[in-house]
């Protein structure tokens, strides 16, 4: 009986965690900057790859920013990084993020 509790527990605990970090629906895709990054050396230790630029929603400022291209590690297990996209959706358009894979 606990183990059933602190599922639906931990259920619930991520259902109500993800609906505040779910990305907003906007009308209009924000126009991506279009400037140059120079892209710095890649780390010399550890497994990288270069991830482009992308949305990132603010809650407090309720806007989307972007945040420039740069080297992220890459976790274990995973070997390429998916970039996000915007999906078009009922009321407008909604930031996709990018995941490893």
């Amino acid at each position: 009986m606990k183990k059933i509790v602190l599922i639906v527990g931990f259920i619930t605990a991520s259902l109500l965690f993800s609906l505040n970090t779910t990305a907003q629906v906007v009308d209009k895709i924000p126009k991506t900057p279009h400037e140059k990054v120079e892209r710095p050396p890649k780390p010399e230790k550890g497994n990288w790859q270069w991830v482009p630029g992308h949305w990132e929603w603010k809650s407090q400022s309720k806007v989307y920013e972007w945040k420039k291209p740069r080297w992220r590690k890459v976790p274990k297990g995973k070997s390429k990084w998916h970039k996000g996209y915007w999906k078009k959706v009922k009321k407008g358009w909604r930031w996709e993020e990018g995941y490893w894979v």
